[in-house]
């Protein structure tokens, strides 16, 4: 069964959700260590996952002072360790390094670093990758002006500048951000992607054109309700012929929750998939997903809750009622504390608990933590 699709503009602004997936249940265990003894931790949370019968996982998230994960774990049944992350801390709080294990791919050792500004921005980005053939090196470089907006991001591979992206602020109404591609850094921009911010918040267009006028890619975004953010419809047109060639539309609840969102794969007018989700006080505590355009198939998210924890998220199939998946949650940590590791191999719950994919605001569009794999 493929995920459904999520076809956006990037790298401007849209988040993209891969179907990820857990590490093989034959793959050599990373070598292990004691998990509980992590310098500076102070409470965990766990999760227990497992995928049909086959697969048993935990995962443990150690926190230090101020809520910051230092270490998380996913161990088999048998408490080998199959996947690992380790981050730093600035004096601040800022998260500084990583570390990551994984048996998953064939670069098993990776380590980041980020660098800080005096305004609290990331200002450069590095990666490390150590593969059996040899280390690979990768560095990302951002750079703002004296207005604060973003103004560059220049990209490294092995110490060799790769690509440059340049951001433009163009006034108007709609507000438009132009951001322009130049492979190899010598000045030429091959492609530029824009946005359009109605009153200079929410995005209502995002083109891909090529720089000889090709328009490659176009995506429209109607609201029923623009002051709230509230999107109705998302076109699709792949190949510029102004036609649409997948269709989104969302529906909404009075207190602001998207309860519907239909899928036209094709852009000819035929539902293919939905999506259903029901809250219980504002919490989301069911996905209904049905697919037609694959036979015709069912799949149902359930969520538990405690309070405003989540409990259980359990994912099945509706016609055989057969368990997919489970992830169980326990919390030994008093505060409400991030789970955000999203990297992780088990951490699909996300995907099952979101119900809008899309970064629509303006003020979103550079909010997010700059993570690498």
């Amino acid at each position: 069964m493929r995920c459904l699709r999520r076809l956006v503009l990037l790298p401007l602004a849209f988040g993209a959700l891969g179907c990820g997936g857990p590490a093989a249940a034959d793959s050599l265990p990373v070598e292990d260590e004691d998990e509980d003894v992590v310098p500076g931790a102070v409470c965990t949370n766990r999760i227990e996952y497992q995928l049909d019968e086959a697969l048993r996982l935990t995962a443990v998230y150690h926190y230090g002072e101020g809520g910051r994960v230092l270490q998380y774990a996913e161990r088999t049944a048998e408490g080998k360790r199959v996947f690992l992350v380790k981050r730093g801390y600035d004096a601040q709080g800022r998260r500084t390094t990583q570390t990551v294990e994984d048996v998953r791919f064939s670069t098993p050792h990776r380590e980041m670093i980020w660098e800080w500004d005096d305004q609290d921005r990331v200002v450069r980005a590095a990666y490390l990758s150590s593969k059996p053939e040899g280390d690979a090196r990768s560095e990302s470089r951002f750079f703002f002006d004296a207005a604060g907006n973003h103004e560059r991001d220049e990209f490294f591979e092995d110490g060799v500048l790769s690509r440059v992206m340049r951001y433009r602020y163009l006034g108007g109404e709609p507000f438009v951000l132009e951001a322009g591609w130049d492979d190899g850094g010598d000045g030429t921009e091959e492609h530029v992607y824009r946005q359009f911010y109605a009153a200079g918040q929410w995005v209502v267009k995002g083109e891909h054109v090529y720089m000889n006028g090709e328009q490659v890619v176009t995506e429209d975004f109607l609201y029923e309700d623009l002051a709230a953010g509230r999107l109705s419809r998302r076109d699709f047109d792949a190949d510029g012929d102004g036609q649409p060639d997948y269709v989104d539309r969302f529906f909404w609840n009075e207190s602001g929750g998207i309860t519907r969102v239909e899928y036209d794969t094709k852009g000819d007018g035929v539902l293919d998939q939905s999506i259903d989700f029901e809250y219980d006080a504002g919490r989301l505590v069911r996905r209904t997903w049905d697919v037609f355009d694959q036979g015709t198939q069912k799949y149902i998210t359930d969520v538990t809750w405690s309070g405003w924890r989540i409990e259980r998220v359990a994912r099945r199939d509706a016609p055989t009622g057969q368990v997919i998946e489970t992830w169980i949650f326990s919390y030994g940590c008093v505060e409400d504390l991030p789970m955000d590791v999203p990297i992780a191999p088990i951490q699909g719950f996300r995907y099952e608990l979101m119900t809008n994919p899309f970064v629509l605001h303006f003020g979103e569009r550079w909010s997010r933590f700059p993570e690498m794999l």
